[in-house]
């Protein structure tokens, strides 16, 4: 079926640095994303970034001096699905011709996300601030629809 989810398994994607200032095998779990590539690269080879890059370098990461990169990253599937993960915490909302359906996963407890917390209702509180942080995120990225509507801009049925 290839990536057409928002799980670990298709939005996880390994990323390897080798080079004379990044320590061997070391291993960092921050959060980023593959636009945050050129600029890493770059800023390790002392070059200037050009204003038009819109991913954060990575390198102070890399090199140990942050532990951390971003609080969050966001995920998206054409016009079905926008996740949002913070921590260990994953928030995935689908929307198939109108009919949404919320899941939430605890990936410290459950990292091949198999327990869907989102009818627990002590999660209520968790998935309004992931949801409220997902829809900031999403509207700062430029979405032309917010996840309450009916079918997020792209008509009843999908494109």
């Amino acid at each position: 079926m290839g990536k057409q989810n928002l799980y670990e398994h298709s939005v996880h994607v390994p990323l390897v640095f080798r080079g004379p200032a990044i320590p061997a095998g070391a291993s960092r779990g921050a959060f980023c994303y593959l636009l945050d590539i050129y600029p890493t690269l770059t800023d390790l080879l002392d070059l200037p970034v050009p204003e038009s890059v819109q991913g954060v370098s990575l390198a102070r990461v890399i090199t140990g001096e942050k532990s951390g990169h971003r609080d969050a990253v966001v995920f998206a599937y054409k016009n079905l699905m926008r996740g949002l993960r913070r921590g260990d915490w994953k928030l995935i909302v689908y929307n198939v011709a109108g009919n949404k359906t919320t899941q939430l996963f605890d990936l410290a407890r459950d990292p091949w996300e198999t327990m869907d917390l989102a009818s627990d209702p002590q999660q209520r509180p968790r998935i309004e601030s992931l949801g409220s942080e997902l829809e900031r995120l999403l509207a700062e990225a430029g979405e032309p629809f917010r996840l309450a509507d009916v079918a997020w801009g792209f008509g009843a049925a999908g494109p």
